[in-house]
C-alpha cells in the first residue's frame, strides 16, 4: 500500500523530496554525492518532524550515534527483506517526533 518513489543520489533525492513531500525517507548511508546522513541533516532542517530510516550494511555506535545527531528514527541493518519493511514503517510513523525536532 505504499507509494514508492527512488532516487539515485542524494540530491536527487532532495529535489524529488521538494516536489513530492513524501511523509518518510528510507535512505543507504553510501550514495554518490550526499550520503544518507547528509539528507537526513538536510531533511531535517527542512522538516525536523519528517521520519527518516537509513539502512547501512555495517552499523556501529559511531553510525548510531551519528544517525540520532542527524534527526534519523532508525537505522535498518541490511540485508533486510520486503517483508520487514512494512512492521518497520508502521512503528516509525506510530511514535511522536523526538523533542527538540
Amino acid at each position: 500500500g505504499y507509494e514508492v518513489t527512488t532516487a539515485a543520489t542524494g540530491e536527487e533525492g532532495l529535489r524529488l523530496f521538494a516536489e513530492r513531500r513524501p511523509p518518510i525517507i528510507l535512505s543507504d548511508i553510501k550514495m554518490p554525492g550526499l550520503s544518507g546522513l547528509d539528507v537526513a541533516e538536510a531533511l531535517a532542517a527542512l522538516r525536523p518532524d519528517l521520519p527518516v530510516v537509513i539502512s547501512s550494511g555495517y552499523v556501529t555506535e559511531d553510525l548510531l550515534a551519528a544517525a540520532s545527531r542527524a534527526g534519523v528514527r532508525r537505522v535498518l541493518q541490511k540485508e533486510f527483506t520486503l517483508e520487514q519493511l512494512p512492521p518497520l514503517l508502521q512503528q516509525v510513523f506510530a511514535e511522536p517526533a523526538p523533542a527538540g525536532r
